[in-house]
């Protein structure tokens, strides 16, 4: 994967994703990342009035979407935490 080929190269590795059905570590897009934050928002109801997606690939469970700016904030904290000992990084946001 790239974050394998940037680890290898000596890059800090992480990734926040906003879809925990389909790309998270549990489906082998984790590979090659120090670290992989699956952002999602509350548990809802199938019927809630909130944009939903799924929790788990066969559609068992659905959580409120985590937006934008919670993926943002999440990756912009993981910048100031600034614990990459002056490495360069390669982060995935989706």
């Amino acid at each position: 994967t790239m974050a394998e080929a940037f680890a290898r190269a000596g890059y800090a590795t992480a990734a926040m994703a906003a879809n925990p059905a389909f790309v998270s570590p549990r489906v082998g897009i984790g590979r090659g990342f120090e670290r992989f934050d699956v952002l999602q928002g509350d548990p809802v109801a199938m019927d809630a009035a909130v944009k939903m997606i799924p929790l788990d690939p066969e559609f068992r469970s659905w959580v409120e979407v985590a937006d934008a700016r919670r993926v943002t904030d999440a990756a912009l904290a993981w910048i100031a935490e600034g614990d990459r000992s002056g490495r360069p990084f390669f982060l995935f946001l989706h």
